[in-house]
């Protein structure tokens, strides 16, 4: 029987300038613990789904019980990210999924790189 193909991903990168970037300055700067909710989400989107991630009822609370705070907060601290522009409004509001242009960019220039060391 063949393998199974794995949708989400086992790593995903960072790029260096991260904490450079005008939207993750903002996010840190009014919530503490911002970045680290937003590289968490971003894990979840990698891991999972590979590209985005479903909210539902659980899902703040999900990532508040992994993280240990408050789950109003993570409502805060996504929101912001929404806000700001880290993840797609539109996307979240018509299809209840975390998720950006650039994460989906990242997803399929990934994939592209895996299919390309598997071939090489």
């Amino acid at each position: 029987m063949g393998r199974l193909n794995k949708i989400g991903l086992q790593y995903f990168s960072i790029d260096v300038d991260i904490f450079q970037d005008k939207l993750v300055r903002r996010l840190s700067r009014k919530y503490e613990r911002g970045v680290e909710i937003y590289i968490y989400v971003l894990s979840c989107i990698y891991r999972e789904k590979g590209y985005y991630l479903e909210v539902d009822g659980d899902t703040y609370f999900d990532i508040a019980d992994q993280i240990r705070i408050d789950e109003d907060n993570v409502i805060q601290i996504i929101g912001f990210c929404v806000e700001v522009g880290l993840f797609d409004k539109a996307l979240l509001d018509d299809h209840s999924i975390l998720s950006s242009h650039s994460i989906q960019l990242r997803y399929v220039d990934t994939m592209n790189e895996l299919k390309r060391s598997y071939i090489d």
